[in-house]
């Protein structure tokens, strides 16, 4: 699994608008409280922001999935908020997701060689792999 700021859960309520509040309780609060962990499941990934405030939500999911033996990776962007990969194409932290999405993929034998050779490294930004 590739997740790159996934919606395991909403941060504090008094903290949502009432648009969010509503999606909380509907459909997508629903489709978010479906996610389980099973032993054996894929190896999963996962990317946010040191500012976002679902990586917490996240963190649990990533600690359910060590507990049940699945490798999960977790890495964080300092400083950046929520969808900060996707908020450019030149962003040099689009590129550096990318390139770590790669190397994550080949590890398994997902993918073959190293990064694709249209992503660059840049040195000016860095992600940090943290403990889920």
């Amino acid at each position: 699994m590739v997740l790159v700021n996934p919606a395991f859960g909403f941060p504090d309520r008094s903290r949502l608008t009432p648009e969010q509040v509503a999606a909380a309780e509907g459909p997508l609060g629903a489709f978010i409280a479906s996610w389980k962990v099973t032993k054996g499941g894929p190896p999963a990934i996962v990317f946010f922001g040191t500012e976002d405030a679902l990586q917490e939500k996240a963190r649990d999911f990533g600690r359910q999935l060590t507990a049940a033996g699945t490798r999960a990776e977790f890495y964080t962007a300092e400083g950046q908020r929520h969808g900060f990969f996707n908020r450019s194409d030149s962003s040099p932290w689009h590129t550096l997701v990318l390139r770590q999405i790669d190397w994550f993929l080949v590890s398994p034998g997902y993918l073959q060689g190293g990064p694709t050779v249209g992503i660059p490294a840049d040195a000016t930004v860095a992600l940090q792999k943290v403990r889920p």
